[in-house]
């Protein structure tokens, strides 16, 4: 039903058992919208609502509402205020690719925590959001983000996250006195990495965006973690893998679709992380290329060239890098192997 209303004195006790939505249906629906409004917190004037309750004005007085949603906007002012008495949300810490993460504070125990939040409502969206919670709430390991907490709210999703003081891989590169890390610190930092590695492939977890920027390192660069696993896969049901991920951090033969991503992706990508770490950037750059068939032989090109030329640091980590950047797609080395390596035993 559409309706045509007067607006009056606001209505102030808006949630209600759902059993009583035909008596929402009698209220004035500006005193409607401005209870909604106490209830999200402050959405008036910026549509946090709009997705729920579909409304337009018509001159100045009267609404045309759709009401045959009540149901959904009783839920969803629920849920905002389930998820708003949970947690304080403070200033962003950055934006990821799929949504902006916040600071945030944990009420009941006052703890410091980090929500990322995705503003949708595609359902598929929203499931894919649910899916990476619950890959990584069953995930335990001291270089790997911990997954805390999952909301749906009316504009989308928020996943509470562990906090972890720090920067991306890729700017504390970038942002060091060489452009590059001293050897000793990135055998500290690629150990780490490639443990995590290891304990989701263990799991027969891949992760498939291993990349500077989902990596994030503590100030004193003795510590880090990884992130980001909303393209993360388990591979235990045998499923072929699409590709997705980062193209620059993909190997030759998955840009070239000769084969699915797998565990040996992770491996590359790591060794790419290495390399930029050791040398400040990566072996090839990627920004000229639009054909990912000609990127890959790029890719296999450059990344020759980088490891065949004189190397300041240590043969054991140069070892590292040729056999995770091999270019052989038949050589697997797997990440047991690879913490198995001199450089990583010393």
């Amino acid at each position: 039903a559409r309706w045509t209303l007067e607006p009056c004195s606001r209505f102030c006790s808006l949630v209600r058992p759902v059993s009583m939505v035909q008596e929402l249906h009698a209220l004035p629906v500006q005193c409607l919208i401005g209870a909604l409004d106490d209830a999200t917190s402050g959405t008036e004037g910026r549509g946090g609502i709009s997705p729920l309750l579909r409304r337009r004005q018509v001159g100045r007085k009267n609404l045309h509402v759709d009401v045959s949603r009540c149901d959904d906007v009783v839920l969803s002012v629920s849920r905002r205020r389930e998820f708003n008495d949970a947690y304080e949300i403070g200033e962003s810490l950055g934006q990821g690719t799929t949504g902006v993460v916040y600071r945030a504070r944990r009420k009941k125990d006052n703890l410091g925590v980090a929500v990322k939040t995705m503003r949708t409502n595609d359902p598929e969206l929203v499931d894919i959001a649910a899916k990476e919670h619950e890959l990584l709430a069953g995930i335990r390991h001291p270089n790997i983000i911990r997954a805390l907490d999952f909301h749906i709210t009316p504009s989308g999703v928020a996943m509470v996250l562990e906090l972890f003081e720090g920067r991306a891989l890729q700017q504390v590169v970038r942002d060091s006195p060489n452009h590059c890390l001293d050897e000793a610190i990135a055998k500290r930092l690629f150990s780490q990495l490639g443990q995590a590695v290891r304990h989701l492939h263990a799991l027969a977890i891949v992760h498939r965006d291993v990349k500077a920027q989902n990596i994030l390192v503590s100030s004193d660069l003795s510590d880090l973690r990884l992130l980001d696993f909303n393209t993360a896969k388990c591979i235990s049901d045998g499923e072929a893998l699409t590709m997705t991920g980062t193209f620059l951090y993909l190997p030759p033969e998955v840009l070239r679709s000769q084969m699915s991503p797998s565990k040996r992706s992770d491996i590359w990508s790591a060794g790419l992380c290495l390399h930029l770490m050791i040398v400040g950037h990566l072996p090839f750059s990627g920004h000229e290329f639009q054909e990912r068939y000609a990127f890959a032989a790029h890719v296999e090109e450059q990344t020759r060239a980088s490891l065949q030329r004189p190397w300041s640091a240590s043969q054991a980590c140069v070892e590292v890098l040729r056999k995770t950047l091999s270019l052989d797609r038949n050589v697997y080395l797997s990440a047991e192997e690879l913490m198995a390596l001199e450089w990583l035993r010393l």
